[in-house]
């Protein structure tokens, strides 16, 4: 429906809520079950990597968490 688009600078692929349409073809497609639906927003739900500093990463205490580009 082209509400999922690449950002060039982070290379995540983000959603825009403002263009999806709540069909969740996105889920289905998504063969690594990287997006969810959130019923109650209406909308899927990807991890958009924090806007290139990808919060996760920052606070895993281990240390096991990594951004590769």
């Amino acid at each position: 429906m082209g509400a999922i688009t690449l950002n060039e600078h982070t290379g995540a692929w983000i959603v825009d809520v403002e263009e999806c349409i709540g069909c969740s073809d996105c889920v289905e497609a998504c063969s690594f079950g990287g997006i969810v639906f959130d019923e109650e927003l209406g909308v899927p739900l990807k991890c958009d990597l924090c806007g290139g500093e990808p919060e996760c990463v920052a606070m895993c205490p281990t240390g096991a968490l990594q951004l590769v580009s």
